[in-house]
């Protein structure tokens, strides 16, 4: 618990910051549902605990992924290091969010749940994030994939995907080198010359990959297993449309 706390920083005034969505816009702009789910709906909504306005993502599909645009071939990213993504969100739900990375190695995702548990490329923002009331994260996405891989870095942030219903504001980049501005200075992209490898299907999450494997397990029926729990069974196996068994 004492690791989950110290990568925990929560968004304060005083940071240098590229703003991707506050929904003060009232529109959707930027947001998509990606596995084209026809119940799933997207809207922008005035909040009256956080009094101001930020997208609401409904759905009864539980399979539903919606994505917001950050930037492919991002230029935000190669001005300088130390850059994190903050956002902040409120759900009563279980949740999965994934950072689609451009690297110097390659395609990467990174996955955050409400786990209070670590693995290789995954973390856990704790259950206290669906307790239904606002929180604030912030990641360090390099540092988050250098846990796993510490030879590599990151060149450019693609897409913010969410599976689950919740809502959602202040999706930034920001510059956590910055601390002593005194104002949060929101700012446009501006051009940088950097290479972007790629996309490599066969490491992490294809963004098109959106049906779920079917799983074949030999064991008894009905079988419960509790989020962040392994089960384990000799003889099972999975079928899926892009990757096969």
């Amino acid at each position: 618990m004492k690791f989950f706390l110290n990568i925990i920083i929560f968004l304060t005034i005083g940071l240098n910051a590229i703003v991707y969505e506050d929904a003060q816009d009232k529109t959707t702009k930027g947001w998509s549902v990606y596995n084209n789910i026809s119940n799933a709906t997207i809207k922008n909504v005035y909040d009256k605990e956080k009094k101001s306005r930020v997208i609401l993502l409904t759905s009864k599909d539980s399979r539903t992924g919606y994505m917001l645009e950050l930037e492919r071939d991002s230029k935000t990213w190669c001005k300088s290091d130390g850059k994190s993504l903050h956002w902040s969100m409120k759900t009563q739900e279980d949740f999965v969010i994934f950072i689609s990375i451009q690297t110097i190695q390659g395609h990467r995702s990174l996955i955050y749940t409400a786990s209070e548990k670590n693995g290789k490329g995954y973390y856990g923002l704790g259950k206290k994030a669906t307790d239904g009331t606002w929180h604030k994260f912030s990641r360090d996405l390099d540092l988050d994939l250098k846990r796993y891989e510490p030879s590599n870095r990151i060149i450019a942030v693609d897409t913010f995907f969410i599976r689950g219903n919740m809502k959602i504001d202040d999706v930034a980049i920001v510059d956590i080198k910055e601390k002593k501005k005194k104002k949060f200075v929101s700012k446009k992209p501006k051009d940088c010359n950097i290479y972007v490898p790629k996309l490599n299907n066969g490491i992490n999450m294809d963004i098109n990959d959106v049906n779920p494997p079917v799983i074949k397990l030999n064991g008894y029926s009905p079988l419960y297993i509790k989020l962040g729990k392994k089960y384990i069974e000799q003889g099972a196996t999975a079928r899926d449309d892009i990757d096969g068994v």
